[in-house]
């Protein structure tokens, strides 16, 4: 029984070291946007506490926010139709922390995503190809209703004007 408390400050001493570790790695994690080189030093401190102790819960939500991040900087990038930067995004995250469930869903629904994208573009592009070949077609015609009143065929006048308002 007297070997119990060496053993016992050891395991507190390690915790404490294990504690402050993680600490550094989190503010790591949580500071890659200011430079990005700290989510490799945050997965490396979280890769020597996971050697040490297996299965702690801290390592796997710091690794959990590193990709995260990437993730959310993909998704955001593919919102504003940026989808090179998505790519690069994940890209990113799977080079650091390969095989990550999140990345692997991301990047298969980039594709879908962009297609998306490109086929509400062209809808909206179509659009306003549409509206302006209609504002063309009531200039037209509401010339000629114009040069009808200056000629004096009301009657043509008339035909112009219904034209332009049934538009």
């Amino acid at each position: 029984l007297a070997i119990e408390p060496p053993v016992a400050e050891a395991a507190a001493g390690e915790q404490a070291r294990f504690d402050v570790l993680l600490q550094v790695a989190d503010d790591g994690a949580a500071a890659i946007a200011s430079d990005p080189a700290n989510a490799q030093r945050a997965l490396d401190i979280y890769a020597e506490v996971e050697a040490a102790d297996p299965g702690n819960a801290r390592v796997a939500a710091g690794v959990a926010s590193v990709t995260g991040y990437y993730v959310g900087v993909a998704t955001d990038a593919a919102a504003d139709g940026d989808f090179e930067a998505a790519r690069s995004a994940l890209a990113n995250s799977e080079q650091l922390v390969t095989g990550t469930e999140s990345d692997s869903a991301m990047v298969a629904s980039v594709d879908e995503q962009e297609a998306a994208w490109q086929a509400q573009q062209a809808a909206a592009a179509k659009a306003e190809q549409e509206a302006a070949a209609a504002r063309e077609q009531a200039e037209e015609t509401a010339k000629e209703g114009q040069r009808a009143i200056s000629s004096g065929a009301l009657d043509i006048a008339q035909q112009a004007y219904d034209e332009v308002s049934a538009s």
